[in-house]
């Protein structure tokens, strides 16, 4: 087995010609939604926080300014609470500074209204990936990877995404979407989506259990000689240190031998 890496730096060690759509990837759902009522919130980090922790997959709604609608914010907890985009990009880029080998993954819905301007937030950018086809690890260490989304068409072309359907319980769908998963993950980017809302629980509640379902089943996988090998993006609520490692831990233990 190889060595444990830092969570802060985990991607150092991945091959260069490594697609990114072939690497396990721990991501948030609503990625800012770490303040304000528990109503309202699906995570207990803050941006920093989720990237030292080894997050590198961030989602986020966006919103033009009602006042100045030149202004692009981020929704992070309640209603009437938002934090500037800029700012968001900002804290990326230092932390890239930094960490020149790391890789941030971004998927935004901006509202009808905000596009145009997130697209000039970008257009010059060249440390932001921009084109459609999944990107090497060389190619995108150090940089911002847009991930195209319903409302934005600027990135890698959306691959396939597991979400819960109404039927089975979401504990047995959770590893049903992960195996799916890793059929895809090799040749398209693939997001599991594993945020859920129930009326009589707040998000918290719900996301632990959820989170145990998903630590459970990549120890087991972790152990089948069958297992795939990536999982592409797993984006949840609420992840702690422990499950953020587990899923980077799938990159160094969850390659299939030849």
């Amino acid at each position: 087995m190889a060595e444990p890496l830092s969570p802060v730096n985990w991607m150092a060690s991945l091959p260069e010609d490594k697609s990114l759509s072939s690497i396990t990837i721990p991501g948030t759902h609503e990625s800012l939604s770490y303040n304000g009522l528990m109503l309202y919130r699906c995570q207990e980090l803050d941006l920093q926080a989720q990237l030292n922790a080894g997050v590198r997959f961030f989602d986020m709604e966006l919103k033009i300014g009602i006042i100045d609608r030149t202004t692009i914010y981020v929704k992070i907890g309640t209603i009437f609470q938002y934090v500037r985009f800029t700012d968001v990009l900002k804290t990326f880029r230092v932390f890239l500074s930094n960490q020149e080998l790391e890789t941030v993954l971004l998927r935004v819905t901006p509202d009808r209204n905000a596009v145009h301007i997130v697209k000039d937030l970008f257009s010059q950018d060249l440390n932001v990936w921009k084109e459609p086809n999944v990107p090497s690890v060389s190619q995108v260490r150090g940089k911002i990877v847009l991930i195209q989304s319903s409302t934005f068409h600027l990135g890698v072309a959306h691959g396939v995404t597991f979400i819960f359907h109404n039927g089975k319980p979401k504990e047995e769908q959770l590893p049903e979407n992960l195996r799916r998963a890793g059929k895809y993950c090799v040749d398209h980017l693939v997001v599991t989506d594993t945020s859920s809302t129930n009326i009589f629980d707040v998000p918290e509640k719900v996301a632990k259990k959820l989170n145990s379902v998903v630590s459970h089943n990549l120890e087991m996988l972790l152990k089948d000689s069958n297992r795939p090998p990536c999982l592409g993006v797993i984006a949840m609520d609420f992840p702690g240190p422990e499950l953020i490692k587990t899923v980077i831990d799938f990159n160094l233990r969850g390659v299939t031998k030849s």
